[in-house]
Parts: C-alpha cells; structure tokens; sequence
C-alpha cells in the first residue's frame, strides 16, 4: 500500500514537473544536495543582489541609450546647421570675387 503511494507520488511529480506542491522528496533518480541555514541565506541575498544589480545594469543601459539618441539628433542638427553656413559662405566668397572683378573691369 505505502509502495503505491510512493509511485504515485513520483508520477505525479513528473506528470506536473517541479510546480507540484509536494516537491520536498526525492524521486529515484534524484540527488539531494543539503545546504545550511547561512549557506541558504547567502545564496538568498546574492541573487537578491544580482536581480538588483541587473535591474540597475539594465536602467544605465536605457539612460545611455537615451542619451546618445539625443547626441545623435544634435549631431545631425548641427551638421545641417554647418552645411547651411558652409553654402553660405562659399556664396559669400563667390559674391565678393564678382564684385572684385566688376570692380578691376
């Protein structure tokens, strides 16, 4: 009788994976690993602190996103704003040579 209990046991644990409620056994082909209390606690907190770590990682990584999408715009706006005053000064130069030569004819 016990024998079918553990059997079921086991099946059921199989059939519906990790999330069974009765997770605190060993099935045949498992091992047990047994940790102590600060061992536990330490492995607790470094994930706690990785998720943070990560979580932090993470908002950097947008913020500096962010903030070269903003570069970018500004360096293309000042590239445009360069080409403007570049045609405009070629024009300039090509105005004053006119006027030189109109002035030396």
């Amino acid at each position: 009788m016990e024998n079918t209990t553990i059997i079921e046991t086991v099946l059921n644990k199989k059939i519906e994976g990790y999330r069974f409620e009765e997770n605190n056994f060993k099935a045949a082909s498992e091992i047990m690993v047994e940790i102590t209390l600060k061992e536990y606690r330490d492995l607790v907190k470094s994930d706690a602190t990785r998720s943070t770590e990560i979580e932090k990682a993470n908002s950097d990584k947008y913020s500096r996103e962010e903030e070269n999408r903003a570069l970018k715009e500004e360096n293309a706006a000042l590239k445009a704003e360069l080409y403007e005053m570049k045609k405009r000064f070629e024009s300039f130069v090509e105005e004053e040579k006119e006027a030189e030569n109109e002035n030396n004819s």
